[in-house]
């Protein structure tokens, strides 16, 4: 029989992101501390990134990215069941302990390896309680602080009591975490982590357009669902490729089907479809309109760079009022229909998609960057 392969143990840092690979927003927000920290402490501290369940030696449990993008694809319904089902602390609770009893060594094995002065989780699946249940029982002296990636709604996952902080970047979002259960005094306003590469400096639309061998002067159209690829469908991007007028930048991310339809039924010089892609920047930075799911992490990122955004579907309970949010910041419109989205981004390419209600937020990834090194140099909880 052969042995399983597992991940190599991440590098020893001070700083550890713990997340998991369901959806491609969570390391975004990894990737962007971890920049931002680096740029203020001049590399002095030192971070590393972790999918912490696929270290976890139980097949359900390290498959978590390939059965979210299985779910949020095919099955809404049974995603949308699940989390109803657990969205409540005590039912966190049961699963975290479950978890945490079949993986604790694995869990401990990997905090050893990274030896972390502070974890930081970015993702809501349990692993604030792994992180906090290991450090009392192999009597680790890392401090835990949660980074919440939703505006408005989220799952109880998200609320840990035993961290030392946790950081969100809405006023809603600290009212339902202390609502859940998390003290206030430890609940702290941030602002939403996004990646250096979107700001509006990093490059131009001129130049992402050569990067990536475009026109210079045609209409740009990125589509976009996440690294799983939901939120549209084949014959909207059709409908923009067979006008003959456009360019149109398709991410399918994981959803293979999605891709091979698309590169069967669109002309290649007007619609270029990606898989996962590494340079989201540069073709967000491309495109004169982004059409995308309501994933908190595009949004923000869309925002960043000035992009109108059209929202085309919510993926699970947890996305829903991320939509109502992004609307009130005055950046977004939520359209579900073919026709609706293409009257949308006709209103972007006539220059009728109006800016007066933007709203940009007060704080940036730098301040959340400085309330994680502030824990750096105060005591554990515990």
């Amino acid at each position: 029989m052969i042995a399983p392969a597992y991940p190599p143990p991440p590098s020893k840092a001070d700083v550890l992101f713990a997340l998991s690979d369901t959806g491609g927003g969570h390391r975004a927000v990894s990737s962007a501390l971890a920049a931002e920290i680096t740029h203020q402490t001049n590399g002095a501290v030192t971070s590393t990134i972790a999918d912490v369940l696929t270290h976890i030696r139980l097949p359900f449990v390290r498959s978590a990215p390939g059965i979210y993008d299985r779910l949020s694809v095919d099955f809404g319904r049974v995603y949308d069941a699940g989390f109803a089902l657990t969205n409540s602390p005590v039912r966190v609770g049961w699963i975290a302990r479950t978890i945490y009893a079949l993986g604790r060594d694995a869990i401990g094995e990997l905090l050893q390896e990274a030896a972390p002065k502070l974890v930081v989780v970015t993702h809501p699946v349990l692993l604030a309680h792994l992180a906090c249940w290991a450090r009392r029982d192999f009597g680790f002296s890392f401090k835990v602080v949660t980074v919440v990636t939703d505006p408005v709604s989220f799952h109880a996952g998200w609320s840990c009591r035993d961290v030392d902080a946790c950081v969100v970047f809405t006023e809603a979002a600290r009212d339902r975490l202390a609502r859940l259960g998390v003290p206030r005094e430890r609940i702290a306003l941030g602002g939403f982590p996004v990646h250096p590469s979107f700001d509006r400096d990093a490059m131009r639309q001129s130049e992402a357009r050569a990067a990536l061998g475009l026109d210079a002067e045609r209409f740009t159209v990125l589509v976009t669902g996440g690294l799983a690829g939901v939120g549209y469908r084949a014959s909207l991007v059709q409908a923009l490729d067979a006008r003959g007028d456009t360019q149109t930048l398709v991410v399918a991310g994981h959803n293979a089907g999605m891709r091979r339809t698309l590169d069967a039924s669109t002309d290649a010089t007007r619609t270029r479809v990606f898989g996962p892609v590494s340079n989201m920047a540069t073709l967000m930075a491309a495109a004169d309109v982004v059409v995308t799911k309501a994933g908190p992490s595009t949004l923000m990122e869309a925002l960043a760079l000035r992009k109108p955004c059209i929202i085309t579907r919510a993926v699970g309970a947890q996305e829903a009022d991320n939509v109502s949010y992004a609307e009130s910041q005055g950046f977004a419109r939520w359209r579900e229909r073919d026709d609706e989205i293409l009257v949308a981004i006709e209103a972007v390419r006539q220059g009728r998609w109006s800016w007066a209600r933007l709203r940009l937020p007060a704080l940036t990834r730098a301040d959340t960057a400085r309330l994680l090194l502030d824990r750096l140099t105060e005591p554990a909880l515990v």
